[in-house]
């Protein structure tokens, strides 16, 4: 049964998800679901870094609190926060 998700958006990224669902004969709301399926079934997974999914997901902040600048470092903290 599908259910109705209301979701706050930066105008950019809708617009940019909407030529991207259109691009891949697709909707909005199918890619939205795709990305909640995958990343409910493996909690390890997380979006390739420098990717436009990554960018909407927010920026990764460590728990003391720290920005991780560069995607190395944020790709390493990832993998020792998930081990």
């Amino acid at each position: 049964m599908k259910k109705k998700l209301t979701l706050v958006v930066d105008e950019a990224v809708i617009d940019q998800a909407k030529r991207h669902a259109q691009a891949h004969e697709t909707s909005v709301s199918e890619l939205v679901e795709q990305y909640l399926v995958k990343t409910t079934a493996d909690e390890g997974w997380s979006p390739p870094l420098d990717t436009a999914l990554a960018r909407i997901t927010g920026v990764v902040m460590p728990a003391d609190g720290s920005h991780l600048g560069d995607a190395r470092e944020r790709e390493r903290w990832l993998r020792e926060k998930h081990a």
